[in-house]
């Protein structure tokens, strides 16, 4: 009888042949805690991502600058027509309101400090410290959510 020997598919001398296909991060980690293996094609297709995610960014960072462009060439609009009278009713941002007089002062301070036009609406003994005045309810809205982050009890309404 004769004897046949079977050839094993993954053989031990094909197992030791093994390409190294970027030698700089064998030199970098001797260890190998670092396996990193990418075709041509996942190269050209992250840089694609990578483009596409960039320009998304930017674009969106040129509309957030439009956009405040806009809020700050209409934060503050005349009350009055040529004729002296109203053509609108005014909407203001009401920060606070305080009985002590000093405490509406430091507020109005900080406020022109921080780039507003801040007032204070009298009100018997009552000082209510306000931002602004608008034109619409949109725009004062817009102003809003800028103040609103610093000055939690922020409100929109109309001056008297």
């Amino acid at each position: 009888m004769r004897r046949e020997i079977q050839i094993d598919l993954f053989s031990e001398e094909s197992q030791k042949v093994r390409r190294n296909y970027y030698p700089s991060f064998k030199k970098l980690f001797p260890y190998g805690f670092v396996n990193i293996r990418l075709s041509y094609e996942g190269m050209v297709f992250s840089f694609i991502v990578f483009m596409l995610l960039g320009v998304i960014i930017f674009s969106l960072g040129v509309e957030r600058g439009k956009h405040l462009k806009f809020l700050n060439d209409h934060k503050t609009l005349p009350l009055e027509s040529s004729s002296g009278k109203a053509v609108y009713k005014p909407y203001t941002i009401q920060i606070a309101s305080y009985r002590d007089k000093k405490m509406a002062v430091k507020l109005i301070r900080e406020l022109i400090q921080d780039g507003y036009k801040p007032f204070v609406i009298q009100n018997q003994s009552i000082y209510q410290v306000c931002v602004g005045k608008y034109s619409n309810q949109e725009i004062a809205r817009e102003v809003l959510y800028d103040l609103i982050k610093k000055y939690r009890t922020s409100y929109i309404r109309t001056i008297p």
